[in-house]
């Protein structure tokens, strides 16, 4: 009996050792507001950019691979006015391959003022941009594909900015080189952050601009294609075709709330959406308007089931694909009573819509239960919902941000580990302004480390029935109103075991330009992130690493029979031990038997 009772002991030792931690030991609540995502320190782990409660510093927090934060080396950045809402984008802004910070803030004696923060790996430093004020944040951009960031915006005062950056990190005015004609560019539509994306398919992102029509409440879009680079210089020509105007029938004192760009329908092509709202804050939104590039606009409902939205910083939905299914869904903040909540609103198959085939539907109950928040989450204040990919494990998680009882911000995390044996395929094309043996670079490291604003990716694939499947993402589309984006691109591939058949991969230069402005992959293996680095110049040589993550299933499938053959080894052990034992004492009985035969 003692013999059973050490082998329960010895199974329940290896099926602790086995056991496969769903969740973590939760991290606590931390501080601040967030301001930016971006990989720091090159790790690979998306780290976050705080702002602090004093409204004055900003603090980075690296992520470790077990998903939790720490301050890290950098010692805090910080304003000389406080700022109630800072803004971080994060870019190469010298060619360094060190990620630096582009800060739009709220001075309460002089608009949005605009802060440039280079990275010289030890601390940041400010560098003075000799502009007036913002009417709104700009936008990040590669205006010639250098993989040096640039910016557009809009001047409170003088209309159209746009500063190009060179290895010096001076920012030169660029309006009448790179956009001849940009007289038509005027009046931001103020809540709308401008887009750098590709909505014609050919992986070269266009910069779009959200204006105002005839009037201050109408919402107007215009596209700008890169049309040549010679001398360094990017030209950008207007296509006033590839947007067709948003139907106006029906909309009589209705408002557009702030949009988001992704491939919706999963015909690899991304699209534009655009929330029509009851109100000007967008706590209702009546429908919502999608754009795409072959079918024009089109329109559907949107059931809030009794609750209203909480828009932050104008934003009022960011987009991730949450289900991993393929098709990208969005995340809101929600009030219903008292009570607030981050939703999500799955994108599901839709047939009551002859031109698009999805529609978003709330994830609540009765069919989904409502996401399990912390205590001190779900006692405070909900202010902002984003996605967030923790521990980089391909299954996005939810970011919450909300105000205490104390009235203190903080911000945690909702852990979303289990998406089912669901797969995924997360992209990350790096900036071309080194390939190889790059200044601050680690052993090993490939490329830049610094995720490239605007370049783009689509796949195609057979799913579980032998249809095509497909989609198309751009990295960093929107930088301004808080956008949130993650720095890559990351596609759900649903629960279909198939390879990628093909993987074309766009920088930001001159469509068309095989070799240098696209490249194309073939036979990818699901659960992977694959890190891109595109050619130097006018070179033609593509790198990349393939980092390979197991499905969950798989890896407790190999830990279950790794578990149960241990057991059997000790099983076998144990069982031949004691055949050996009985074996000893049947020897020695018969030894010490009293021998009559020989007497």
């Amino acid at each position: 009996m003692s013999y059973f009772f050490l082998l329960i002991y010895f199974v329940i030792q290896l099926c602790d050792a086995v056991e496969l931690p769903i969740v973590d030991q939760v991290q606590k609540p931390l501080d601040g507001q967030i301001c930016g995502f971006g990989d720091m320190n090159k790790d690979r782990y998306t780290d976050l950019i705080v702002q602090n409660q004093d409204y004055f510093t900003l603090t980075i927090l690296f992520q470790s691979e077990s998903g939790k934060f720490e301050p890290g080396p950098f010692p805090p950045i910080k304003f000389n006015v406080p700022s109630s809402t800072a803004i971080c984008s994060v870019a190469d802004f010298n060619g360094d391959a060190l990620p630096d910070i582009l800060v739009s803030s709220d001075d309460i004696h002089s608009g949005k003022k605009l802060s440039l923060f280079l990275n010289n790996e030890k601390s940041f430093t400010e560098v003075k941009l000799d502009i007036d004020s913002l009417s709104q944040p700009p936008t990040v951009v590669d205006l010639n594909g250098d993989g040096i960031a640039d910016i557009v915006g809009f001047l409170e005062k003088s209309g159209f900015l746009c500063l190009k950056f060179n290895a010096s990190a001076i920012g030169t005015r660029c309006e009448d080189e790179s956009f001849p004609g940009h007289e038509v560019i005027k009046k931001p539509f103020g809540k709308f952050p401008h887009i750098f994306s590709d909505i014609s398919g050919d992986l070269s992102a266009e910069i779009i601009f959200a204006l105002q029509g005839d009037n201050e409440k109408q919402l107007v879009f215009q596209a700008w294609q890169l049309e040549s680079i010679e001398d360094n210089v990017g030209r950008w020509k207007l296509n006033e075709h590839l947007i067709n105007d948003i139907p106006t029938t029906g909309l009589t004192g209705l408002h557009f709330g702030s949009g988001v760009v992704a491939d919706f329908d999963g015909d690899g092509l991304i699209d534009i959406l655009v929330p029509i709202c009851r109100e000007v804050d967008c706590r209702h939104v009546e429908y919502i308007k999608i754009f795409s590039h072959e079918r024009g606009w089109v329109s559907f409902q949107l059931d809030l089931k009794d609750t209203e939205l909480i828009a932050s910083s104008d934003t009022v939905f960011r987009v991730g694909d949450f289900t991993l299914d393929g098709y990208p869904d969005l995340i809101a903040t929600v009030s219903k009573g008292q009570a607030k909540m981050p939703v999500v609103f799955e994108n599901v198959d839709y047939n009551g819509n002859l031109n698009f085939s999805r529609k978003f539907e709330m994830m609540a109950p009765p069919k989904n239960p409502f996401f399990v928040m912390p205590a001190e989450m779900s006692n405070g204040q909900l202010m902002m919902a984003a996605f967030f990919d923790l521990k980089e494990d391909g299954s996005l998680d939810i970011l919450v941000e909300y105000k205490d009882d104390k009235g203190h911000l903080k911000f945690d995390f909702i852990h979303c580990d289990d998406k089912g044996d669901t797969t995924f395929l997360k992209v990350q094309i790096l900036t071309n302004v080194c390939t190889k043996d790059c200044k601050y670079a680690k052993s090993g490291e490939l490329g830049s480390g610094i995720s490239w604003h605007g370049a783009c990716a689509s796949y195609t694939m057979p799913d579980t029935s032998g249809r095509a499947q497909k989609s198309s993402q751009c990295q960093l589309p929107q930088t301004s109103q808080r956008a949130l984006h993650n720095p890559f691109i990351l596609f759900g591939l649903g629960r279909s075991p198939n390879f990628i058949d093909e993987l074309k991969l766009g920088s930001p230069r001159v469509p068309g330009n095989s070799g240098n402005q696209y490249s194309v992959l073939k036979q990818i293996v699901p659960n992977s992130r694959i890190v891109v680095v595109p050619p130097e110049g006018d070179g033609t040589h593509w790198q990349s690493r393939l980092y390979l993550t197991p499905s969950q299933l798989i890896i407790q499938s190999l830990a279950v029979l790794f578990s149960i053959c241990v057991i059997l080894i000790v099983l076998i052990l144990v069982l031949h031990y004691q055949e050996k034992k009985q074996d000893r004492r049947e020897r020695q009985a018969q030894l010490n038997r009293f021998h009559f035969d020989a007497m």
